[in-house]
């Protein structure tokens, strides 16, 4: 794979100790988390004046120091990333494991207040997929007002 997102010469790579993420310092002055996996950028730090020299994890991988040509180190929690990623993920997952079942619940011809509350009171979601599930039939009756709404103004 290759990860793209610095400007200019990346001067320093590291992975992380459990090997899920790398960390790359370049004279861009920013330091950029990537997921080691997918290649996906996870964060862009930036506070550094000058190019960033070098990088490393700390031995358990929630913080990274950098090193620049500013003459600072700086150091940056990753956790707080490592926490995105995972929120992110789970709403991934949830999407197509709830969304499936939110158009059969519309198929029946139920409206949004029903939907909703079907969704509410369904004690085998867990609260995320449940949070993430009311957040898709929001979604979805705000696209349909949106489509009748369209659809009076044309008649």
């Amino acid at each position: 794979a290759v990860l793209r997102g610095h400007e200019v010469y990346v001067r320093s790579v590291a992975f992380s100790p459990d090997g899920s993420r790398i960390a790359s310092g370049s004279y861009d002055k920013t330091v950029r988390l990537w997921d080691a996996s997918s290649g996906q950028e996870l964060a862009v730090l930036r506070g550094h004046e000058g190019s960033v020299w070098s990088v490393a994890f700390s031995p358990d991988g929630s913080r990274i120091a950098s090193g620049s040509a500013d003459g600072t180190v700086r150091l940056w929690d990753t956790v707080a990333y490592r926490d995105r990623v995972r929120q992110r993920d789970e709403a991934l997952r949830a999407r197509e494991t709830i969304s499936p079942f939110i158009a059969e619940l519309f198929s029946k011809g139920l409206d949004c207040s029903a939907v909703a509350d079907r969704v509410r009171d369904d004690e085998s979601l867990s609260d995320s997929l449940r949070r993430a599930a009311l957040n898709l039939v929001l979604k979805r009756c705000s696209q349909m007002r949106e489509r009748a709404h369209g659809s009076t103004i044309q008649n």
